[in-house]
């Protein structure tokens, strides 16, 4: 009796229908496979079959450890099914963003692919081929520019070969103030803003106004760059360059500087030091009546968008460089984006034949070494 309760029970009872499974559950999960190469690394391989909706990794190097050890070498293999070949096997990293416009649905640690053609594949290849390439040429030419940059000797070729070379494109600004004649370089957001570390040129120049150019590159398979800022103090042409020397007062006392200046924050300057006083005086303001805001997003970021909307040929589209004329002051201070952001630059003082201060220069980027054919060796 109690058995046949059971069985009118079970068959009374509704029958549940199969839930209709999403886009995650029909996808395939690629799995990782994990080889030990000939110098004993390990390679990590997932593989992107052609017509297949996949669900892949974003991080795998953060996510899969092979009995503790973490795997660097992680590759992509793209499968033809329909041709039934390898078309290629490509860095992970550099194919996961080329992806990014292929991708479905993320979630958490995971991303869903639609299924790609034979043809997307192909160019997918391609893309991530020739950006490796690209990356490649460019992290030699930035390593060379390191090299440059650590020159503590500048001569008219080489300053010729920054601001006067054909691919060079000088955008200056006239008349900009310099009140006292006393000059900083600077970082306009670090350095100019700290006291202590405030460095002054031993090189003074008549009170007055002088033009301040940039030297502005396209870079062949990279964006737009500034590779120096000049100021003029005459026209006549400088045939020697000095380091700059520097100058802090600290505890009272008049200590010698470093030649150069350091950059945080991928911005330059010169400045008059009035006009140093007047922008630590508005950034001091400026932060006391917004407390937890960020000065630069919410106060100069519209700014240097601005000037790209005015000069959208010249620089990156968030814009490098302004003429900024600070609030509540007559002084103002160009500032710029330093070629490839943060480091050390030099600066040097050009002297003419009478020996004679004839402009003050900082080079951040010799475009000779970012040129066209050095991309095609690659």
């Amino acid at each position: 009796m109690a058995l046949f309760d059971f069985l009118k029970k079970k068959k009374e009872e509704p029958v549940q229908e199969e839930t209709e499974k999403g886009p995650w559950e029909l996808a395939y999960q690629a799995q990782p496979d994990v080889y030990q190469g000939p110098d004993g690394n390990l390679l990590m391989n997932f593989t992107l079959t052609e017509g297949t909706e996949t669900i892949l990794p974003v991080d795998p190097q953060r996510m899969f450890r092979i009995k503790g050890q973490e795997v660097s070498d992680i590759r992509l293999g793209l499968c033809s099914l329909q041709e039934k070949e390898i078309i290629a096997v490509l860095p992970y990293y550099g194919s996961i963003q080329a992806l990014s416009s292929y991708v479905q649905d993320i979630q958490g640690q995971y991303v869903l692919l639609r299924g790609l053609s034979h043809e997307e594949l192909q160019k997918l290849a391609r893309e991530v081929s020739e950006a490796g390439k690209r990356q490649a040429v460019l992290q030699n030419a930035f390593a060379r520019n390191l090299e440059f940059l650590s020159r503590d000797e500048a001569d008219p070729e080489t300053v010729q070969r920054v601001f006067a070379n054909e691919k060079v494109q000088l955008f200056t600004f006239e008349d900009v103030r310099f009140p006292t004649g006393n000059i900083l370089c600077a970082d306009p957001f670090c350095t100019l803003t700290d006291e202590d570390e405030l460095t002054l040129l031993e090189e003074t120049v008549p009170a007055g106004t002088y033009p301040v150019s940039l030297a502005i590159v396209h870079m062949p398979h990279d964006s737009v760059r500034i590779a120096g800022m000049k100021l003029a103090i005459s026209e006549t042409p400088a045939e020697t360059y000095q380091p700059a020397e520097t100058w802090y007062m600290r505890n009272g006392l008049h200590k010698e500087g470093l030649m150069g200046f350091a950059v945080e924050a991928g911005l330059a300057c010169f400045a008059d030091e009035k006009a140093a006083e007047a922008a630590r005086a508005f950034f001091r303001t400026w932060k006391e009546e917004h407390p937890g805001v960020s000065f630069y997003n919410e106060y100069f970021a519209p700014l240097f968008r601005e000037s790209y909307e005015a000069y959208p040929d010249l620089q990156r589209d968030e814009g490098d460089f302004i003429r900024w004329q600070i609030p509540d002051s007559e002084e103002e201070i160009v500032i710029c984006a330093s070629g490839y952001g943060d480091g050390y630059y030099s600066t040097f003082c050009g002297y003419d034949s009478q020996e004679k201060l004839s402009e003050i220069v900082a080079m951040f980027i010799d475009p000779q070494l970012f040129e066209e054919n050095d991309h095609d060796e690659a």
